[in-house]
């Protein structure tokens, strides 16, 4: 799942490669094992008379807002999808700020290419933050962020007791306001030893690349 607030070139190519994933588990959705879904729809209204969070000269206002919860896991005979969020729209009567979409929602796809030893994974991370961390938490303060990742999965047994996991992750980092956009490409490799069944040891690797769009001082 993919979720923000404006979708334009950069998003492009993601957008074509969840449609091709999602349609992928429809296609497998007849085998479905086992699914657990649900969704709550509410509303709500609330005055401040303090919007701005603030000592002296705060407005009052008063907040109309839309909101859904959700949860959707699923599993079928070649993937696992579990989603969950929260996600609210509010709307300011005395327009102190615009209408404001925010919440946090996470949704995660590992598709099973050959068993479960090579797998594709698919997250998506949506959430806010905090502009200026000194100052109030109001809607001029915060923005939205979304954290695209997908990369494949090879996981390979030696014997009864070693394994050899090998991963290759894209991430996408994409901010509503602030210049920090970035891409990030990482590698990986683990190598892991069964001692007994409650003791383990392992060896791990991982190289990083991070470009920023741009970067401000």
């Amino acid at each position: 799942m993919l979720i923000t607030t404006k979708i334009d070139e950069r998003f492009a190519h993601l957008v074509r490669m969840v449609a091709v994933f999602s349609a992928m588990v429809a296609s497998d959705a007849v085998s479905a094992q086992e699914t657990d879904s649900w969704m709550r729809i509410g509303g709500s209204i609330e005055h401040s008379d303090n919007i701005d969070r603030i000592e002296v000269g705060g407005r009052e206002e008063t907040t109309i807002g839309a909101n859904t919860e959700f949860q959707i896991a699923s599993t079928g005979r070649r993937y696992e999808l579990n989603a969950e969020g929260i996600l609210n729209y509010s709307t300011f009567r005395n327009d102190t700020f615009g209408d404001e979409f925010r919440g946090n929602a996470f949704g995660e796809l590992i598709f099973n290419l050959i068993g479960d030893r090579l797998q594709w994974l698919i997250q998506d991370n949506f959430g806010q933050i905090r502009q200026d961390v000194g100052l109030p938490d109001t809607p001029d303060n915060r923005e939205n962020i979304n954290v695209f990742r997908t990369g494949p999965k090879l996981e390979t047994r030696i014997g009864p007791r070693n394994t050899i996991i090998l991963a290759v992750f894209y991430q996408q980092s994409r901010y509503e306001d602030s210049l920090q956009d970035s891409d990030w490409l990482s590698g990986f490799l683990s190598f892991d030893r069964t001692l007994s069944p409650q003791t383990n040891i392992s060896l791990n690797a991982m190289a990083r690349r991070v470009e920023f769009d741009e970067v401000t001082v």
